[in-house]
């Protein structure tokens, strides 16, 4: 029975040490790639936010969002996207998940306040890592308010 229980203590140290380690590989790829992963999410909100096309952004958008994009949700999704305009400023930038996982590969989700010609919102972007690049696989805004239109008068003409 002793000798179980120290192959039992043994086995136990072993799998918290492997536990261990794999925390730390994340751990330090999460911070090591977050600065990249930050600027490739703003990058691609900007470059998307020129015209809302996705169709010739496939240096910046995974297949499965440029298929997405091509249905009738899709659409609507960017439309909506799109009364937003032009993207001016970012703030608070936060790389808020970071994950490796054997099947799904390297994914990251980057939040920042942006603010773009017609309105501001909170953005969030899904990354996906294809080949050696991070590229766009979703993108939500919330918080969203829009600027209103200030009306042209007599005085200010």
């Amino acid at each position: 029975m002793k000798r179980f229980l120290m192959v039992l203590g043994a086995l136990a140290v072993f799998f918290f040490a492997v536990v261990a380690v794999g925390l730390g590989y994340v751990g330090y790829h999460a911070y090591t790639t977050a600065d990249d992963n930050k600027k490739a999410a703003v990058a691609a909100v900007r470059i998307l936010s020129e015209d809302w096309v996705p169709d010739d952004k496939q240096g910046i958008l995974t297949v499965s969002l440029l298929r997405s994009a091509q249905t009738l949700n899709g659409k609507a999704a960017l439309r909506q996207l799109e009364r937003l305009g032009q993207l001016i400023d970012v703030r608070k930038v936060s790389q808020t998940h970071f994950g490796i996982d054997s099947n799904e590969g390297t994914t990251a989700t980057i939040e920042f306040e942006a603010e773009f010609t017609q309105g501001q919102c909170k953005v969030t972007v899904q990354l996906h890592k294809v080949g050696k690049v991070m590229k766009m696989y979703g993108v939500n805004t919330s918080e969203t308010k829009f600027f209103r239109r200030k009306e042209l008068t007599k005085a200010s003409l």
